[in-house]
């Protein structure tokens, strides 16, 4: 039975507690150097002698498998390993299992930088015969009409795109221009011939604003010589295959299966979504985010977190009066 300790006091980060405390060392007296609810938690565990949650090995071992540094901070500016542990004390220990499990899969991108090399890695997966038919390249963000102007991760990754990994890294005999405005590609470059216009994103999720982005690409701004590829760092698998099959050239770096439909490693796949739902009542999830917008089962935290991904890893709202601590918050 998990114990919620309540304090006003600030901790500090989870990350700053002793490790002391880890081998069964520490007293009441820790209470006053270590952080958060999770920490409070178990220091009176052991100082009463009770089994410290079984989580708190376990957590550390898959940060340190994913070679995630446990003091990196969320856009709330929260430490993620602290809202990891705050969130599985508020789970039972079947849930807390899932969790764990899930988060062994967990892709974590925390910064523009850490891009480059995913881009590098997928664009150097483009066809050398799709380059060699190419007399230019364009790079335009994966968007539709609507979302022109809103703040877009895959901007960002236009110019390094274009400036950098495309004729510095994969060397590539062939100029390089991006547009983050993709309507410009018509407006200044309506003569071009045999261009590959390169639509990039840093991850496909449902699939759907892929869609609605390629759609406005060819009824608006493509010419019937054009050779449009979409390139991003991730794709969700059943998403991807869809937009395939619809006729979209797609090249990714990584292709992410569902989190729990398709895991090798959990036992009882009908038990474990049912598990998720329990979680996802609780957390009063609305049907259109039930295991991720559109049931996509991500497990990706980018620069920003997509909606794909289970809300139990994003989910900011209340629980019984109070914030759900959501290692990879995201605001809506």
């Amino acid at each position: 039975m998990l114990v919620k300790v309540q304090s006003e006091i600030d901790y500090g980060s989870i990350s700053e507690f002793n490790i002391v405390m880890n081998r069964g060392e520490g007293t009441r007296d820790d209470l006053k150097a270590t952080p958060t609810l999770a920490c409070l938690y178990i220091s009176l565990s052991m100082a009463e002698n009770t089994p410290q949650p079984i989580f708190l090995d376990r957590i550390k071992s898959i940060f340190e498998n994913l070679k995630w540094n446990t003091t990196i901070k969320n856009i709330h500016n929260e430490v993620i390993f602290d809202k990891f542990c705050e969130m599985l004390l508020l789970l039972d220990n079947n849930q807390q299992d899932l969790i764990l499990q899930l988060t062994e899969d967990f892709f974590h991108c925390n910064s523009i930088i850490e891009y480059y090399p995913i881009l590098v890695e997928a664009l150097s997966k483009v066809p050398v015969e799709i380059r060699a038919r190419a007399t230019k390249v364009f790079v335009i963000p994966l968007i539709a009409r609507e979302d022109i102007g809103k703040a877009k991760s895959s901007i960002e990754m236009l110019y390094s795109c274009a400036y950098e990994v495309i004729p510095k890294i994969l060397g590539w005999n062939i100029q390089a221009k991006p547009y983050a405005d993709p309507s410009l590609l018509k407006a200044n470059e309506s003569d071009r011939e045999n261009a590959l216009v390169i639509l990039i994103d840093d991850f496909i999720g449902s699939g759907e604003t892929a869609r609605r982005a390629y759609n406005f690409y060819q009824n608006e701004l493509k010419k019937d010589n054009d050779i449009p590829i979409v390139v991003a760092l991730l794709g969700q698998e059943r998403a991807l295959q869809e937009l395939r099959d619809q006729g979209l050239e797609i090249i990714v770096a990584h292709t992410r299966k569902r989190g729990i439909s398709d895991s090798e490693k959990i036992n009882d796949i009908e038990n474990a979504k049912d598990m998720m739902k329990a979680i996802e009542d609780r957390l009063n999830i609305v049907p259109f985010y039930r295991f991720g917008f559109m049931s996509s089962e991500a497990l990706i935290a980018l620069v920003k977190t997509p909606d794909n991904t289970f809300p139990v890893f994003w989910f900011n709202g209340n629980v019984d009066g109070q914030p759900w601590p959501a290692p990879f918050v995201l605001d809506l």
